[in-house]
């Protein structure tokens, strides 16, 4: 089946079922005495925190460093990868998305 995006805020199929199961957890597992810990799952980028103990991070829509609406402008476009501290999580999220990015940019370069 062809996925499409429509809507605000375009929600596509990856994103609604990783969303859905991030809050079907707790129903389908309170029985059991699981419990589901929002510091595991979507931790915010914008935090000073090891990122040791946050393994899923979650660029929200804000304008707190990281901030995915600033990275989309180029804001952090002038940084140097080897300036970040990579043991905290806005720092991590940062050279994650600028590295990314720019490997892209010489691969594309490179056709």
């Amino acid at each position: 089946a062809k996925v499409r995006v429509a809507g605000w805020p375009r929600w596509h199929y990856g994103v609604l079922t990783m969303y859905s199961g991030h809050l079907a957890i707790p129903s389908c597992t309170n029985s059991t005495g699981f419990d589901k810990r929002d510091d595991l799952l979507d931790f915010p980028t914008f935090s000073n925190e090891s990122i040791g103990r946050h393994p899923h991070v979650h660029a929200r829509q804000d304008l707190i460093f990281f901030s995915k609406s600033h990275f989309r402008r180029g804001d952090y476009d002038h940084m140097q990868l080897h300036d970040l501290n990579l043991g905290k999580v806005s720092e991590y999220s940062t050279f994650m998305a600028l590295h990314a990015t720019r490997q892209y940019k010489l691969a594309i370069d490179k056709r």
